[in-house]
């Protein structure tokens, strides 16, 4: 039997037909999976990069912690999501600040990064975590020949230098000009120059844009350094006395009184007419109220002055008066200390407000920069570490450096 042609042609469309619908639906497959596929690779970059912003959000919250620190140790943290959005990246932290039970200088900071936000349902949605340890830092509480919280007043023929008593005594190549002033201040014209004044060093202030404005000087005085101010404002904490007070030290007319080595506490301190304090060794004194040292004053052992440290406990005044030298170390940050007549002070000044109307010489000993007492207000990381959340439940981490 013949197969008619017409049904020949038809079996071929038929084929033809159904091998186009066979093609169109494999390209449809392989298009599916190649769209499925671009789009998990869009998705799975976005999540990368987002990975990427969260982590630098969390950086950011670490170092905003830090900044806050620096000005107030008790910070605890944010107390909501801080967002960072810019025109290039979307993103935010939070952040919470606890101490550490076995060092009160440290805190621990839990700082979390988002990225596009805190919203766990928006898409791309990624966190980062990460747990820094950082030190509230310490500086010398004698870093310079006069600082004072508050202002500074120089009259007279008043003049500052440095020098290193480690080097041996005052004079020829053991004289530097370092002799630097310093205050926390930011008031207009909180440090008042003039007479003769010279500082043999630099002025530095409290935290401001113009540091110019807080100094005024005068008729002939002089600033050999620069004018500049501090990032954050120097902390001075409150001298505590370790050992119980004997009472008033009060010494006149042709006595002498000598002191052997160690720490002393005394309700007053006063030195007039002839008499000398003689410590015949490293001594510490803590006075409550008023210091009062004329007359011949103390003579520190060897004549140096950080065998020598005088401490005001309170915000009594603290005077020096007369033509004697004093080698030693005045720590008074909540006291006036007055500095009258001709005598000359090798070591340093720490007070509230500082008042020179004499013809006094301040010898900055630089030696006195290792004794420790003032927070200088800087926030360093001793560790940190950043919680992988491939890790998590397997109790590791991965450390930073």
């Amino acid at each position: 039997m013949k197969t008619h042609p017409f049904s020949q042609i038809g079996n071929q469309r038929g084929f033809v037909l159904t091998a186009v619908y066979l093609i169109l639906a494999l390209a449809t497959v392989f298009s599916v999976a190649y769209f499925s596929r671009c789009v998990a690779f869009v998705q799975a970059n976005e999540r990368n990069i987002h990975k990427t912003v969260a982590f630098n959000m969390a950086e950011s919250g670490i170092d905003w912690a830090i900044s806050q620190l620096a000005s107030n140790t008790e910070y605890t943290g944010t107390s909501a999501y801080v967002p960072l959005d810019t025109n290039y990246m979307k993103g935010g932290f939070t952040v919470s600040v606890t101490k550490d039970d076995s060092d009160p200088k440290i805190r621990i900071i839990q700082a979390n990064g988002f990225a596009p936000s805190n919203d766990p349902t928006q898409r791309g949605y990624q966190t980062s975590s990460l747990l820094a340890y950082v030190r509230s830092g310490s500086s010398s509480a004698f870093r310079t020949g006069i600082f004072a919280t508050d202002s500074i007043q120089m009259s007279g023929n008043a003049r500052t230098d440095s020098y290193d008593s480690r080097n041996g005594a005052y004079g020829g190549s053991n004289v530097a000009y370092n002799g630097s002033i310093e205050t926390n201040t930011t008031g207009s014209k909180k440090v008042t120059l003039s007479g003769n004044v010279m500082i043999q060093g630099s002025v530095t202030v409290g935290p401001t844009e113009s540091p110019s404005s807080v100094v005024s000087t005068s008729h002939n005085a002089v600033i050999t350094g620069g004018i500049s101010s501090n990032p954050a404002p120097v902390i001075f904490s409150d001298a505590v006395a370790p050992v119980s007070a004997d009472g008033e030290l009060k010494l006149s007319g042709n006595t002498t009184y000598y002191l052997m080595p160690g720490t002393y506490h005394f309700t007053s301190m006063s030195i007039t007419g002839n008499a000398k304090l003689v410590p015949t060794g490293p001594v510490s004194i803590y006075v409550d109220g008023t210091i009062q040292i004329a007359g011949n004053g103390i003579a520190t052992s060897d004549n140096r002055p950080p065998n020598f440290l005088l401490y005001a406990t309170g915000n009594s005044n603290v005077s020096f008066s007369g033509n004697a030298s004093f080698y030693g170390a005045v720590y008074a940050p909540n006291s006036t200390v007055s500095v009258s007549g001709n005598g000359t002070c090798y070591g340093a000044i720490i007070a509230k407000d500082y008042k020179n109307t004499g013809n006094g010489r301040i010898h900055f000993d630089e030696a006195l920069k290792e004794i420790q007492g003032a927070s200088s207000g800087e926030m360093t990381i001793r560790a940190w570490q950043e919680k992988n959340t491939l890790l998590w439940g397997t109790g590791t981490t991965t450390p930073g450096s």
